[in-house]
């Protein structure tokens, strides 16, 4: 399968590419060479795209050629994206198992982003899947590096998350139903936008002390759906029922599953930006989109999601303690709003916080300068 694409409409321009399945060459000379390679591309990709610093390095950071030739020779499949002189500028690998195939080490040069080629070859991998019988394809984001509503842009859908092992990071395991398109403009199945308020919510000042405490009047919020929440015993994946194969030998992917809710409430950390400071409200909540809507008449105007952290089961007692790892000068805004008056970059506890507690969960994350606006009003003429 191979296919010669041009950039997308929307995109910035630039050359033309190929996408295809790649067969490891017959020699051991070319296999190594390929592999270098393919390792060469990986850790250029990886090496310093976390979009927040102090994580942990990404394992495709010292990604080398013996990983990639241990991969070929346990059965994955590699995809390539070269350049119109052959040279290799993206890849991916695919594996088969179980629960269906999962894509792994998805990696594009950097002088290569922003020209649709991760989404070529994840096009390529699915048109493949389908004709192989598959359902479904699936992969493991990690929140911290702002990675799972990337891939829902894509049409991957989150199914439950869990702590990593060897890190202090938490991931989602996504699925992407095949024959399904992808809506990019849609929002991400696990950040909720607010409705409008009936009422104005005044500003935080333009410097974080002093601050002017905000009406402790409660104000009436429209309720917003539930947000899956995850199971948090044990690592673990989805397993669902399998579906019967159309037109291959191998176990096809399981049919699609509810994302599955949490049976109980727990402490959420709902962190926020407005006017480049950190903001954050700690909520105790059956699922993250009561705590998004209990925290939304605290809000000031402008004010963007930027993640939504999760401790499975806490009490409100224990508020105090996830608030003690805030930065020195935090300031209270009234009982349920702290200011950090500081970049969210600058702020490890909103970048790493399972270094700090590991039995939190990160749910979700924005990029800085990507954030989610909230639909927080001002007044109005009339007001």
């Amino acid at each position: 399968m191979n296919a010669t694409l041009s950039p997308q409409l929307g995109r910035r321009p630039g050359p033309a590419y190929t996408v295809a399945a790649e067969d490891a060459p017959g020699t051991s000379a070319r296999r190594r060479a390929l592999a270098e390679r393919i390792a060469a591309v990986t850790r250029a990709a990886y090496t310093g795209s976390d979009p927040l610093p102090a994580l942990p390095p990404p394992d495709g950071s010292q990604e080398g050629a013996h990983d990639v030739e241990r991969d070929l020779a346990a059965g994955q499949r590699l995809w390539v994206a070269r350049d119109s002189t052959g040279s290799v500028v993206g890849a991916l690998r695919t594996a088969d198992g179980d629960t269906g195939r999962e894509v792994r080490r998805v990696a594009v040069l950097p002088g290569w982003r922003g020209l649709g080629l991760a989404q070529a070859l994840l096009a390529a991998v699915e048109r493949a899947a389908v004709a192989d019988g598959f359902a479904a394809i699936h992969l493991d984001a990690v929140v911290e590096r702002c990675l799972p509503p990337l891939y829902e842009r894509l049409g991957f859908v989150p199914v439950r998350a869990f702590r990593a092992g060897d890190k202090p990071l938490t991931e989602w395991h996504m699925r992407r139903e095949l024959g399904v398109p992808a809506a990019p403009a849609a929002v991400p199945a696990r950040v909720v936008a607010f409705p409008a308020m009936s009422v104005p919510v005044t500003p935080l000042p333009a410097t974080p002390v002093p601050v002017t405490p905000l009406p402790a009047t409660p104000v009436p919020v429209t309720p917003l759906p539930a947000m899956p929440v995850p199971a948090v015993s044990a690592p673990v994946r989805a397993t669902p029922a399998p579906t019967p194969a159309t037109t291959r030998t191998p176990t096809p992917a399981p049919a699609p599953t509810p994302a599955p809710v949490a049976p109980g409430p727990g402490l959420f950390l709902c962190w926020f930006v407005c006017r480049k400071q950190l903001l954050v409200t700690v909520r105790r909540a059956p699922h993250a989109a009561a705590a998004l809507a209990q925290s939304a008449p605290v809000l000031p105007t402008g004010a963007a999601l930027a993640g939504v952290d999760l401790l499975p089961g806490a009490t409100p007692d224990e508020a105090g303690a996830l608030l003690r790892h805030l930065p020195a000068g935090t300031e209270p805004v009234g009982a349920d709003l702290h200011v950090v008056g500081r970049p969210r970059t600058d702020v490890l506890f909103h970048v790493l916080p399972r270094s700090f507690d590991p039995r939190l969960m990160s749910l979700t994350r924005h990029a800085p300068g990507r954030e989610l606006p909230l639909a927080v009003p001002g007044p109005t003429e009339n007001e």
